[in-house]
């Protein structure tokens, strides 16, 4: 380590000593008397309701845990932990010790007790619905199986003390960044008597009303129908009472120990009193060390992303968690240029004369661009304008000038003067932008009202601007030769439909290949036949005309450029990233970097696995970042991975956690400002907004307590689609453990496991295979599980704690008609990573069946699991093979969404044009239609793609919408943005508005059925979909009314009435 990062080190920490923390950012707290337990900077805490008391640490394992829950005699805490890799459910005793592992599921929460000492946790496992709906579930301290519930859709809840009701939230929308959401996931208070097997509901509107609670018969909850926030709310004897009234932030989980209630408001923590009607907040002293907030020496190479290569091809310059360095190609020094822990720099770019290294850093708050000398030194700031987000920068050849690239245009920065001008902006589209190797001209795509990009042409000196190719196609990535006057270009031209399996469906893929412009009228065309023969004796050279230029700095010769453009000999395909070369160019295609060089018949590959990649200004060498690491490579066909390859295990860095973590809330502050649809930002203040937000972050040790107040901004745009995707730099966590699924139902029976139902799965395709439906494996429903890999499986075992590491390995059980080692036989099996798809498809084919019986084989039945590839692979699946039906039931319920996907309805709407008659065989439409009557299930979890859907089924008249009103979000998005530590987050970028009304179709509503009917959970524990089967009533009664369908009696006619008028 060198003495500048000791140093470095050194200082953050001294910095950074202090006291106690104060008591903030305190989560999901739970109480029992005057015990509290909470969660805290990813541990686990316990407190008391004292003020000042001092707070222990329960938990310090790696791994995160939360929603702690104190059993009924607060002796035993139990939890939901990561601690191998997955959500599942442990308890550990209050005054501490080991963690005791109770389930094995890949997202169990854990959601309190039962009066009777049993853990309520929530789960997907068990349910049809691809895991986007969970269950309540039961399972005792001791371990074994978890027991089922009658309650199949379950986000949070309580027992009442009877243990007899059940008091919860059906769906989990109170895990949304999405303040005063009012879709269709809407947070009702359902009641449930598991006695007598009756289902109610609290009366609501829109608001939301989440996490139950029950002190006596009453039930509390909080609920936004006023003052804009989550308040306590009282519910007793069907009367409602507002408990609190703040109107500057939510109250969010609620707990009660059957006394008094406990809650998190505004990151504090809040003693409740019923009797009284008191609030109390509680300060617990935390007296931690800490480490999750301490500067330390980092190794920065995973973080390792842009690069730029120096003109010799010496060095490098990378980027990497915020921070640049300078790394030899082969020995020497590796330089931090930066040293900036807190401010990100990024998208290195080295200067074609090698003198500078420019970037962008938001140092002063906003994203400029820099300056600094490639050696080190003092860094100079070239651009000053906050609110203007440069997404990249790149050179001139000559290193005059730069190209600032925004969201939507592109600039040019002056080296000297610093003026920014714009080039052109891409409201339509394009975007790929060259400079010619003399720096006079600018070559970029520009798309038009047809979205098709065309090639135009910048001349620098002047601001004119030409457009050489004319957009009828779309032109895209494009790049000037770097010796001879050609400026290459790809291109959508090509077309050749191809039939689909079904039909004739104008599927046009391979549409684009690579053509060249020749820039002057004297440039050779390098594939006309070529004549070699000897030189004539005596004769002259050809004289050069006065003031022709060096070759490789052709001039533009404008007039007449458009018919001069001509098709390279390379065959339709992919082609990316499009760079020059000399006499030549470079692009990648299927992960290959080729080189294709003029004249020649076919490209030749450069390097296999690439991932990014630049040349040094004269394309003698190139940088990948591939397979191999990152390589510096000479420029020749067949490179390696591996050789060349740069040392980065220097690449490191003091990473001061707090430092960053404020980094992190403006960078992501501004993603939203810059890309959020809608630039006045729904009307709000977002500067306050992210100042008020800005006041939590000094309480922050966590990574995981940073998410959370980012959530807590995002959830401010009160828009769809706003997530955390990427968590970030946690810490260091458990690995992923898997545990092998054998696909079955378990029950106890007696002394012994049994399998209840086995998964038998469909074995037409593997997604779709389980390990005890394979033919060859002879296990029945019924039968005795008795051991696996040779421990014995007893009613207080869970059998998949043997399968802990298991997935794709044998595993030996031991199966028997009763509980008994005695007679068993063995059966040898592969555990698979999840039975989510085999139990889909075993709901979708139930459903099939079920529809079949219930309309005489009628009506047809298909599942639209999301609007994605799934989904396409779904409705094909169900649209051609059931063309014969009278009438299609469509159910896009639990759709996950996706892209926008007209062609479903324009498929499913389709009406017969004609009629073909054969000479022999059965009359056929002209194309696969089902003419008959539709009709479309919905419910709150179909959303996205799954909102668009039903709206257009709507649109096309195809039939009514049958079920509950969708989730609502159609602001959706297109990318996420990646934080200097790896995490990401989304904006909601673009809305899908209907064009007559100028409003935004579902968003924050949902859509409407036309039949609204509830999935009660009563009916469903009885095996009932109430959903499905008036979705069959309708289409019956519709079919009721029509005619019989003609049938043809006689050859049709020419002409009408077999005559054709004179």
């Amino acid at each position: 380590m060198g003495s500048v990062t000791v140093i470095a080190l050194a200082t953050a920490m001294l910095g950074r000593q202090g006291a106690t923390i104060e008591p903030r950012l305190l989560r999901q707290p739970d109480i029992h008397g005057s015990n509290v337990v909470f969660c805290y900077a990813g541990d686990l805490w316990v407190s008391t309701t004292e003020n000042g008391s001092i707070a222990r640490r329960l938990t310090s394992g790696v791994g995160a845990e939360s929603r702690p829950h104190f059993s009924p005699d607060g002796k035993t805490v139990a939890f939901t932990a990561t601690y191998d890799g997955s959500g599942n459910v442990f308890t550990i005793p209050v005054e501490g010790g080991e963690p005791k592992r109770l389930t094995y599921g890949n997202n169990d929460q854990c959601m309190g007790w039962t009066p009777d000492g049993k853990i309520m946790f929530a789960t997907p496992e068990g349910n049809p619905y691809g895991g986007r709906q969970a269950q309540l579930m039961l399972v005792d301290t001791k371990g074994g199986l978890p027991q089922p519930t009658p309650i199949k859709e379950f986000s949070s809840g309580q027992y009442f003390a009877d243990g007899k009701r059940v008091a919860y939230n059906r769906f989990n929308s109170f895990n949304f960044n999405w303040r005063r959401y009012r879709g269709g996931s809407q947070g009702k208070i359902s009641i449930y008597n598991l006695a007598t097997n009756e289902y109610s509901e609290l009366p609501a509107k829109r608001e939301q009303n989440y996490h139950p609670i029950v002190l006596g018969n009453s039930i509390y909850y909080i609920s936004d129908r006023a003052n804009g926030t989550l308040n306590l709310y009282k519910n007793e004897n069907g009367k409602d009472m507002q408990l609190t009234n703040d109107s500057s932030s939510d109250i969010r989980f609620p707990e009660t120990d059957g006394t008094t209630i406990v809650y998190e408001r505004d990151g504090y923590l809040y003693h409740f009193n019923p009797a009284t009607g008191k609030e109390v907040k509680l300060a617990p002293r935390i007296l931690s060390e800490n480490l999750g907030s301490r500067p330390s020496l980092k190794n920065l190479q995973p973080y390792v992303s842009n690069f730029s290569i120096s003109p010799s091809g010496n060095r490098i310059a990378v980027e990497a968690r915020g921070e640049l360095f300078s790394l030899p190609a082969k020995t020497g020094e590796t330089r931090n240029m930066t040293r900036s822990s807190g401010v990100r720099e990024m998208t290195p770019i080295w200067s074609p004369d090698g003198k500078n290294i420019a970037y962008i850093s938001d140092a002063s708050g906003d994203r400029e661009v820099y300056v600094q000398p490639q050696a080190g030194g003092t860094a100079t700031q070239l651009t000053n304008k906050p609110g203007f987000r440069i997404e990249n920068i790149s050179w001139s050849p000559d290193s005059k000038f730069m190209l600032l690239y925004s969201p939507i245009a592109v600039y040019k920065l002056d080296g000297a003067t610093k003026q920014i001008v714009e080039i052109t902006n891409f409201a339509n589209g394009g975007g790929s932008v060259d400079v010619s190797p003399d720096g006079k001209w600018i070559a970029y795509t520009q798309a038009g009202a047809n979205a098709n990009g065309a090639v135009w042409l910048y001349e620098v000196e002047t601001g004119k601007k030409v457009k050489i190719t004319e957009g009828f196609f779309n032109d895209s990535s494009l790049a000037f030769d770097r010796e001879r006057p050609y400026l290459y270009f790809a291109s959508d031209r090509t077309f050749e439909p191809t039939f689909g399996h079904f039909e004739f469906s104008l599927k046009v893929e391979d549409t684009t290949r690579m053509y060249a412009v020749a820039l002057t009228k004297d440039a050779p065309n390098p594939f006309l036949d070529r004549n070699d023969e000897e030189p004539e004796q005596g004769a002259k050279p050809p004289e050069k005309p006065a003031g022709e230029k060096p070759a490789d700095k052709p001039s533009i010769e404008l007039d007449g450029i458009g018919s001069r453009i001509m098709v390279l000999p390379l065959g339709p395909g992919n082609y990316n990233a499009v760079t020059g070369l000399g006499n030549g160019f470079a692009f990648v295609s299927s992960g290959v970097l080729f080189q294709y060089n003029m004249g020649s018949k076919a490209p030749v590959p450069l390097y296999e696995g690439v991932g990014a990649f630049e040349f040094t200004p004269n394309r003698q060498k190139m940088a990948v970042l591939g397979r191999g690491g990152l390589q510096i490579l000479p420029v020749q066909p067949g490179q390696q991975p591996g050789a060349g390859r740069v040392d980065m295990s220097n690449v490191e860095a003091v990473i001061d956690p707090k430092a960053e973590w404020k980094q992190i809330f403006w960078d992501v502050w501004r993603y939203e400002r810059d890309h959020f649809y809608d630039a006045s930002m729904g009307g709000q203040d977002w500067l306050a907004i992210g100042k008020k937000y800005e006041g939590y972050l000094q309480y922050v040790n966590h990574r995981g307590d940073l998410n959370y107040i980012l959530g807590l901004l995002i959830g401010e745009l009160a828009t769809g689609h706003a997530y955390i995707q990427g968590q970030g730099d946690l810490g260091a966590g458990a690995p992923r453990v898997a545990v092998g699924n054998l696909c079955a139902d378990f029950e106890v029976l007696g002394d012994g496991v049994r399998f209840a139902k086995i998964l038998r799965g469909f074995n037409d395709e593997e997604q779709y295979q389980t390990p005890l439906g394979l033919p060859g494996i002879d296990v029945k429903d019924g039968e005795y599980l008795v051991a696996v890999d040779g421990n014995p499986v007893s009613t207080d075992v869970n059998p998949s704690q043997f399968l802990v590491g298991k997935v794709g390995k044998t595993v030996t059980l031991l199966v028997n008609s009763k509980p008994s080692m005695e007679g068993a036989r063995k059966v040898r099996v592969k555990p698979i990573a999840s039975d989510i798809p085999a139990r889909y498809w075993d709901w979708v084919e139930g459903n099939r069946k079920k529809v079949a019986e219930l309309s005489g084989g009628r009506i047809g039945y298909m599942h639209i699991s999301n609007t994605a590839a799934e989904g396409s692979h779904d409705l094909v699946r169900g649209f051609y093979q059931q063309t014969d039906k009278d009438a299609v039931l469509v159910d896009e319920r639990w759709n996950g969404g996706g892209y926008i996907q007209p062609w479903f309805v324009d498929t499913l709407a389709r009406k017969k044009k004609a009629v073909i008659q054969p000479r022999y065989g059965n009359d056929q439409p002209e194309a696969p239609v089902i003419e008959g009557p539709m009709a479309l299930l919905i419910n709150g979890y179909a959303g996205s793609g799954g909102d668009f859907f039903p709206y257009m089924f709507r649109q096309a008249g195809r039939g009514p919408l049958i079920g509950k009103r969708t989730w609502g979000g159609l602001v959706g998005i297109s990318n996420g943005y990646t934080t200097v530590d790896g995490g990401n987050i989304t904006a909601p970028s673009f809305s899908i508005y209907n064009p007559e009304t100028g409003e935004i179709i579902a968003e924050n509503q949902g859509i409407d059925p036309d039949m609204d009917i509830d999935m009660r959970p009563d009916l469903v524990a009885k095996g009932e979909d109430p959903q499905l089967e008036a979705g069959v009533k309708y289409l019956l009664e519709q079919l009721a009314k029509m005619p019989p369908k003609k049938v043809r009696s006689k050859v049709p006619q020419v002409g009408k009435n077999g005559k054709i008028n004179p």
